[in-house]
């Protein structure tokens, strides 16, 4: 069985949801696969292994972590998913679940994730950067990343000039809506800006959108392919979706399927798939100009903007519902949602392990590439060259002289499977190819 140490707690403002979210994973992991541990950092940042009801305090926290096979980190907010753990694991030499060091950190950091969709022309909404400097005084960051001094009526007034309310007032590091409050006016936007630097000194300013909110994960990664699930829809109790109206409030719901077209689906689906980095996703990127996280109707124009990239846990762990041609994600704690916590938990923990495991296993690849005379011949002549063992092959012609090729191939290891998709890629012809997660 595979030893799997699944951490949760932490000395973050947000130990309570963690807690929560590790009594799911925990109920949800293969007991016939994994040996669980279950290990418990208390607000004092003290390891706690726990036995049935008994915590026991972990004295040499990386001999403990080095004697498992794998972690699945469940900590929300600082010290959890902002890069710091993970950095833990990989100076320690740990497998680990989730996202790598700079992902996490970035992700979990509003401000430099707004300035990284900024870069990579992705829709937003529009936002300012300050940092709490001292007493009244704070620091503006503008669009150069020049620092200005400012007092705090100048800066609400500059707000005020930059930005229309209503008004959302963030800390940039932290998570489940701790510290975000939407503002009317300048008063609530002066408390507001106040209540925020308790949990940060960094603050994001954003313009609010009134519109339709949905989410969507992403599982896996260039080296081992990218599944992206279909979006559901976020509809808070509350005027917007607060601490109070993700976690205490049973009003608040999560619809399974997003109410919105199922091209709109798709077009989702496919900017989340490629990497921002890829030349060609640029060029698609440029025609479309668009992001599915808000949706918002204007003029019977479909925007859309991006709201956040939260690493792994999250919002909170979450429930997987397979439905046709994709996966929705929900948490699993709404009593609206039902959900199957079971698949998703299990798939996290297989694919961080896959990744890292020398050990013979199938895997299904798809490929799109235009539809020419020769292609699929092609694709086989690289895999009997590079010796692997082919199980299944099935092509599908679609739109726009695009063929869709199912292969289902059996390769040593991960780096064996990487190397035959790059030579595939190479092929003349081949638009897009991914690993696809069973």
């Amino acid at each position: 069985m595979i030893k799997l140490g699944v951490l949760y707690g932490g000395k973050s403002t947000e130990c309570e949801v963690s807690k929560k979210s590790a009594e799911s994973v925990l109920n949800n992991l293969n007991k016939e696969k994994y040996e669980i541990y279950p290990i418990f950092i208390d607000k004092n940042g003290i390891w706690f292994e726990e036995k049935n009801t008994e915590k026991i305090k972990i004295e040499n926290i990386i001999k403990y972590l080095k004697n498992l096979d794998i972690v699945f980190p469940v900590l929300h907010g600082l010290w959890g998913e902002d890069g710091t753990i993970q950095g833990l694991f990989e100076i320690a030499g740990v497998k680990y679940v989730g996202c790598k060091v700079l992902s996490s950190s970035v992700g979990m950091d509003k401000a430099y994730t707004k300035i990284i969709f900024e870069k990579a022309k992705i829709n937003q909404t529009k936002y300012l950067y300050l940092k709490k400097y001292k007493n009244n005084d704070y620091i503006y960051v503008d669009k150069n990343m020049d620092e200005k001094n400012i007092k705090l009526n100048e800066l609400i007034n500059l707000i005020e000039k930059e930005l229309k309310y209503p008004i959302f007032v963030k800390p940039s590091n932290s998570g489940s809506s701790v510290g975000v409050n939407k503002c009317e006016n300048k008063e609530q936007l002066k408390n507001n800006i106040e209540e925020a630097t308790k949990y940060d000194n960094k603050i994001l300013i954003e313009q609010g959108i009134i519109g339709k909110e949905v989410e969507c994960a992403v599982l896996g990664n260039d080296e081992i392919g990218i599944e992206v699930t279909d979006p559901g829809e976020i509809l808070p109790s509350g005027e917007y979706y607060s601490f109070n109206s993700k976690y205490n409030d049973k009003k608040s719901e999560t619809l399974v399927e997003a109410r919105i077209k199922e091209e709109q689906k798709e077009e989702i689906n496919d900017i989340e798939k490629h990497s921002i980095s890829d030349a060609e996703y640029k060029q698609k990127r440029k025609k479309n100009n668009s992001q599915g996280i808000v949706v918002k109707r204007l003029d019977n124009i479909l925007i859309r903007f991006a709201k956040c990239c939260n690493p792994l846990p999250g919002d909170e762990i979450i429930g997987y519902v397979t439905k046709g041609r994709g996966v929705a994600i929900h948490r699993a704690d709404c009593p609206n949602a039902n959900v199957n916590g079971d698949f998703f938990k299990n798939r996290l923990v297989d694919v961080a392990w896959s990744n890292s495991e020398a050990s013979k296993f199938e895997a299904e690849i798809q490929i799109k590439a235009v539809d020419r005379r020769g292609i699929i011949n092609d694709i086989t002549h690289i895999i009997a060259m590079d010796k692997v063992s082919l199980n299944g092959i099935s092509a599908k012609k679609g739109k726009d002289n695009v063929v869709s090729v199912n292969l289902l191939v059996e390769v040593n290891n991960i780096d064996a499977l990487n190397t035959l998709m790059k030579k595939i890629k190479s092929i003349p012809g081949v638009e897009n190819i991914y690993r696809v997660i069973n």
